[in-house]
């Protein structure tokens, strides 16, 4: 269900689909509360035919905290939502996880004050996306009673006017501890000014080329940041409220001490090293900081999959079935969570029984083959390549977290690809290559357009 309401800095969204002031809330409102008893299709299609509500500011709104009232009303309390995934959306295609909450049951008293809902301090969003993943123990209803969001005035995008001196008066800005996990912000700002009768500092901060800012809110001039990576360079930028706007200054960073965590990468081009009538010996290149790797394969079109556990980056898989074709994908095991390569499985049929061992002979290295140029470069790049096989060649374009920008295939055996990166913001970037019947290739590139 889709909630389109005009909001504004303080306000309840009442589940009659109306927004109204914000009084307090008494026993009358428990008999307003909404329920679904009927899945339907999520806006975010990550979550499917789900419960879910969403809210609709209207346009791009700077957030801060919120307050929820579950269900209330005695008879129907089980029907509160309970383990709830919230996300938010500027555009409400693409969807960021804020993450998955608990949400106490009501109390089914005639006074009953709610609690405290996602701190969403510093997100800018249209849209916000509570899916109901439990309630507290109703069959097949879900329901909710009250949100009340805290809009912070318009977002930067909206003061195209806006003066200086809003940002102008911060000074003495120090990053004056800094730990592995934690940083210490101090500045200066005149808040005897009369112009700051009621005064907030909007900090947000991300890790150096990350796209999303957190956001913490200060009413002082200090700010503590936590929960933050070791040896990890973040961006921090301070604002505060001029007029009905936020404003923001330029970017100012730090870096976190120690090592930082070691990134866990996908499993890249699978290979056949030798093959059987009855077993075959995969290999693929080793990837840092993992615990081991899930191999899962079975025999085309069974959905029979069988999965096996290796420490090291290859596996030798027997008892198969002669002249038969399977398909396998990789996965790297790293910090309890199994990150699978889903985009190509490895294909292969084992041969006839009686056959000799088959050796797959060695492969042309792919990187005699490709040349990307101008690197670094302002976003435009080149890519000529000659294909050593008569295969199709994917490849794709991810960051260091491993988002996927771009992605292609290609089958002609001589080809000069034209690769625009001119939207992404300046950093690294890996292109990836993969062709059936050759070793994988990961190329960096670098985009600097200033």
């Amino acid at each position: 269900m889709k909630l389109s309401i005009t909001f504004f800095s303080c306000f309840w969204i009442g589940l009659n689909l109306s927004a109204q002031p914000c009084p307090e809330p008494d026993a009358s409102i428990w008999e307003k509360a909404w329920y679904t008893c009927e899945q339907s299709q999520n806006p975010n299609p990550e979550h499917g035919r789900s419960y879910w509500i969403q809210y609709d500011f209207g346009r791009v709104r700077t957030l801060s905290k919120s307050w929820i009232w579950n269900v209330n009303d005695p008879a129907y309390l089980s029907r509160g939502f309970q383990s709830v995934q919230v996300d938010y959306s500027v555009d409400g295609r693409e969807w960021i996880r804020y993450g998955l909450m608990d949400f106490p049951t009501g109390t089914g008293d005639a006074v009953y004050g709610g609690f405290s809902g996602p701190d969403l301090t510093g997100v800018e969003a249209q849209y916000i996306l509570l899916t109901a993943l439990s309630n507290h123990g109703d069959a097949s209803c879900f329901g909710l009673t009250e949100v009340k969001f805290n809009l912070l005035p318009n977002v930067e995008g909206d003061k195209a006017d806006q003066d200086d001196w809003c940002t102008s008066g911060f000074s003495e800005v120090v990053v004056e501890e800094v730990g592995e996990e934690e940083a210490y912000i101090i500045w200066d700002y005149p808040t005897d000014d009369e112009r700051f009768q009621d005064y907030f500092f909007p900090v947000q901060y991300r890790p150096e080329g990350d796209e999303v800012w957190k956001g913490k809110l200060a009413e002082d001039l200090f700010v503590f940041l936590e929960e933050l990576e070791p040896g990890t360079t973040y961006e921090f930028r301070l604002g505060t409220a001029c007029s009905e706007f936020i404003s923001y200054t330029d970017v100012y960073t730090f870096t976190t001490e120690g090592d930082a965590d070691p990134v866990c990468d996908l499993v890249g081009a699978t290979e056949v090293e030798e093959l059987t009538s009855t077993g075959v010996q995969i290999s693929w290149a080793a990837v840092s900081a993992t615990d081991g790797y899930l191999v899962a394969y079975q025999e085309v079109d069974t959905e029979d999959w069988q999965t096996l556990y290796t420490e090291v980056p290859y596996i030798e898989l027997s008892d198969l079935q002669p002249e038969t074709e399977y398909e396998l994908y990789v996965a790297v095991y790293c910090d309890e969570e199994e990150l699978w390569n889903e985009e190509t499985p490895l294909l292969f049929t084992t041969v006839e029984q009686g056959n000799p061992l088959v050796r797959i002979p060695e492969r042309l290295p792919l990187q005699n083959h490709v040349n990307v140029y101008p690197n670094p470069g302002i976003g435009w790049y080149a890519m000529d390549l000659t294909l050593p096989t008569s295969g199709a060649i994917q490849y794709r374009i991810t960051d260091m977290l491993g988002r996927q920008y771009l992605a292609d295939r290609i089958r002609e055996q001589e080809v000069s690809v034209q690769l625009d990166l001119r939207h992404l913001p300046d950093g690294m970037y890996f292109l990836t290559l993969d062709v059936k019947g050759q070793p994988g290739l990961t190329l960096r590139l670098v985009k600097i357009s200033k």
